[in-house]
């Protein structure tokens, strides 16, 4: 038990101190504000020979730990290769850190007008939404409840993967290079979120067939407006439609909150917004204009609107 012990405090000393090294490196590299702490002005090349001191302390007797190469910083190629290092992790634990800065910064609106959900794994797996539960029916005095008949909607739905990888060479380390590894993952993450971005848009804006067999935007579905103009008047025949969307038999209440228009429909989308709020015109609560420039590849005419997802 005390060698458990042991073990588990060594390891999470050795998650603050990547913590701590990662946060100084992107301070460093000009990501977030200055940082200061421990390793605030410590080199890449001296957290290297940090970590393989480590590995020697550590090592059997009579094990010999040969340099790698030669030089003043011949433990840098030691540190990233032998197994027992922390070095390594701490290269991770400093890209990571920036790509996912690079995840806050990117300037995507899907978040806005989605809802994140979550999948176990990369099986194909239905997406299912519950209907809404319709008005309930009045209980007598000593009488029984009656169950809810509910029924459930959705859509095949699949995880995918999208990324890359770059190398950052022993030079780099040696240099203390920190825009090779701090600005590129940072990058990476702004690349990530416009990934996720483009799947967002192709999803609606190329009209699937849902699980009902009918297109997402049809008149079945009482949710497209054929041959409208983005203007006041038909911005108010949108919030009237989306109003009257019904789950299970029962309106849903649902309000227009965001138009999603692509570039060349951004000042006709925030004239119809300031028309649709003016005083003669009262509307709540107010719209959102979000302008989508992937929208241009598949439409310049369409343009959007949806419900707050959180509503």
């Amino acid at each position: 038990m005390a060698e458990f012990g042991n073990l588990q405090r060594r390891n999470d000393e050795l998650a603050q101190r990547r913590d701590c090294i990662a946060a100084a490196a992107v301070a460093r590299a000009g990501l977030t504000d200055p940082y200061r702490g421990p390793y605030d002005l410590t080199s890449l090349p001296a957290i290297a020979d940090e970590c393989l001191e480590e590995v020697k302390a550590r090592a059997p007797a009579g094990v010999n730990l040969a340099r790698i190469g030669s030089g003043p910083h011949s433990d840098i190629g030691m540190a990233l290769a032998h197994s027992t290092s922390d070095f390594p992790a701490i290269m991770q634990s400093i890209g990571a850190r920036a790509a996912l800065l690079g995840c806050d910064a990117a300037d995507e609106a899907y978040p806005l007008y989605t809802r994140r959900g979550s999948m176990r794994d990369f099986k194909p797996a239905r997406a299912v939404g519950i209907e809404a539960i319709p008005a309930l029916p009045g209980v007598q005095e000593l009488a029984e409840f009656t169950a809810l008949k509910l029924a459930d909607s959705g859509v095949i739905a699949q995880l995918g993967t999208v990324g890359a990888f770059w190398s950052v060479t022993r030079q780099a380390i040696l240099n203390d290079d920190l825009n090779l590894l701090v600005n590129t993952a940072f990058a990476a993450g702004r690349a990530a979120m416009r990934s996720v971005g483009r799947g967002v848009v192709r999803s609606f804006a190329t009209n699937p067939v849902m699980g009902d067999g009918v297109t997402l935007f049809h008149a079945d579905h009482g949710n497209l407006l054929v041959g409208k103009v983005l203007n006041m008047d038909s911005v108010s025949e949108m919030r009237t439609a989306l109003a009257k969307q019904t789950s299970n038999g029962e309106r849903i209440g649902a309000r227009l909150r965001y138009l999603i228009v692509p570039t060349n429909l951004e000042a006709c989308a925030h004239a119809a917004v300031r028309g649709a709020w003016s005083s003669a015109n009262p509307l709540q609560p107010p719209l959102q204009v979000i302008v989508e420039p992937r929208l241009d590849e598949y439409s310049d005419e369409a343009w959007y609107g949806t419900a707050d997802p959180q509503a």
